[in-house]
């Protein structure tokens, strides 16, 4: 109230006793950065009378704990590991014979990382708010523009930047190179993460797709590649760390450049990303991956015609003692191959993971290697097919609401991602018996192997997809904080299964024979994989 007596409220940006946050002092309404500085400094000033000295003390000590341990591990692993990296360590030499360097290899896959990385970075924001920031400043008259500047730099670049010169220390731990080598492959880190976040907010801030930018990598690694082949063996690791200065400096304009405009973020997709990135934050303290995979995961496509459906009308004709649950299978089936028909990008997932097991053709490579790829290439397929069985699990309604038991809906969830992955089971055991591996036995054995694995990983994708959820009213105090009861249990239920199925295979890799003996394990283990599927929940 004002001094006179009048009932004239203050000024939008002012405060009793003289107090001015900033803004015009005539009444104008001042820049939200302002008050988010003020609001941060009543948050010191108050702090400084109700926290001990011994807290910040102790904050300060835990941090420096933490820097001095961690750079210590990493020093000795740059140390011991040496110019040759983990490859000169003993065991893991290798006389693959490859058309170009392995840096060169790596350098692309970053680059490819950093295109598929646009469409997660577009679905948090990557301009965003908190949700208290979302409460208490979006309302509010007054520029934006500082504040949503200042929280995408410190949000999203500033840590995206870090943890890019933490894959290059991981990549230079791997590959070697010494110093000269945790530069480059931290400059090019750097370089693609800060291209990735760039592509993202232009695509945000001017309401566009996406797709342009993440071409424009994808071009880049692809140049690279072609260039490599052209040289051959022996290109210079510092040409890739050229390359990362100029994916940094040009990305680095061309956000600058953007973000004149990064006003014209609407307030409610503000909103929506706060919630996202706030789930997203809530599941990773919880440790949950499921729900990160949900929650960062496209929304699937509109329809545009009505379905046919041919599944659901062939279940209509089934009656019978048998019929309930044989038209329950085909009703879930239809739905979640409708559900994945929507989501083309999730069979472009499978077919990626189908043509990463042509590694396994690569000469010379070490069963290490291999392995990694196999399971590589399957892990990839199963999280794309088991999206269906996922949104079933979290949504809970439409699967409760079939009239029979929950295991024959369980068992429709298994229809299609064993369809699928029969397939790319089938190419996983063409691309071994095209590599020579179980060379004892006939084609047709590794082939028949590979299809059963599809039907394994299949039940691995529902299994893991369709787990329980870690109970949080009962936790475990632990060194690195609270843990749920339950929560080893539940995180296991997956990996579990998967590492029965990959068994046999590895076992090819490692110098077994394929025969009768071969397919008669991967029957057994496959069909465990299944049974576990189906036994997946408690209380059926």
């Amino acid at each position: 109230m004002s001094t006179d007596g009048d009932a004239r409220p203050h000024a939008v940006g002012t405060h009793p006793g003289g107090t001015h946050p900033g803004g015009d002092p005539d009444g104008g309404a001042p820049d939200l950065l302002v008050i988010a500085r003020w609001t941060r400094q009543a948050q010191r000033r108050r702090r400084r009378f109700t926290r001990p000295l011994s807290h910040h003390l102790g904050n300060a000590y835990s941090i420096m704990l933490s820097i001095l341990v961690l750079g210590t591990v990493v020093f000795h692993l740059l140390v011991d590991t040496g110019v040759d990296g983990m490859r000169g360590l003993p065991g893991l030499e290798t006389e693959a014979a490859l058309p170009l360097d392995t840096d060169n290899l790596v350098a692309c896959a970053l680059l490819v990382l950093g295109a598929v990385a646009v469409g997660a970075l577009r679905r948090l924001g990557p301009v965003f708010l908190r949700p208290e920031q979302v409460a208490w400043w979006l309302a509010l008259p007054g520029g934006r523009r500082r504040l949503l500047t200042r929280v995408l730099v410190r949000a999203v670049l500033a840590p995206t930047i870090v943890g890019a010169f933490g894959v290059g220390t991981l990549v230079t731990i791997l590959l070697g190179g010494g110093v000269a080598g945790l530069l480059t492959w931290a400059l090019l880190a750097a370089g693609t993460a800060v291209a990735a976040v760039t592509a993202a907010a232009t695509s945000q801030i001017t309401r566009t797709r996406a797709l342009p930018a993440r071409l424009a990598l994808l071009v880049v690694a692809t140049a690279l590649l072609g260039v490599a082949l052209i040289a051959g063996p022996g290109t210079p690791t510092v040409a890739l760390g050229g390359l990362g200065v100029v994916l940094l400096v040009s990305a680095t304009t061309a956000l600058l450049l953007v973000t004149r405009g990064i006003e014209a973020v609407p307030d409610a997709e503000l909103a929506k990303t706060s919630r996202r990135a706030f789930g997203v934050g809530v599941a990773t303290l919880s440790m949950d991956t499921r729900e990160i995979g949900r929650l960062m995961a496209p929304e699937p496509l509109q329809p545009r015609r009505s379905a046919r459906m041919p599944l659901a009308r062939a279940g209509r004709r089934l009656t019978g003692r048998w019929g309930a649950a044989t038209r329950t299978i085909l009703g879930v089936a239809q739905a979640d191959a409708l559900l994945l028909a929507r989501q083309p990008w999730r069979l472009v997932q499978v077919a990626v993971g189908a043509g990463l097991s042509a590694l396994l053709l690569v000469p010379g490579m070490h069963w290490v290697a291999n392995t990694a790829v196999m399971l590589a290439a399957a892990v990839l397929a199963a999280l794309a097919v088991g999206d269906p069985a996922r949104r079933a699990a979290f949504e809970g309604g439409p699967d409760a609401s079939w009239p029979t038991s929950p295991r024959w809906v369980r068992a429709g969830h298994l229809v299609v991602p064993v369809a699928c992955l029969m397939v790319w089971g089938a190419v996983l055991g063409a691309v071994l018996t095209l590599a020579g591996a179980g060379q004892a036995g006939a084609a047709g054995w590794l082939l028949g192997a590979g299809l059963l694995a599809g039907v394994g990983w299949g039940g691995v994708a529902v299994r893991s997809a369709m787990r329980t959820a870690p109970d949080w009213s009962e936790f475990i105090a632990t060194p690195i904080g609270p843990i749920p009861d339950g929560f080893l249990r539940s995180l296991s239920q997956g990996p579990d299964a998967a590492a029965i199925v990959a068994w046999p295979l590895v076992m090819v890799l490692l110098g077994a024979g394929a025969g009768p003996k071969l397919v008669l394990a991967q029957a057994v283990v496959s069909a465990f994989a299944v049974v576990l599927a189906l036994w997946t929940a408690e209380g059926d």
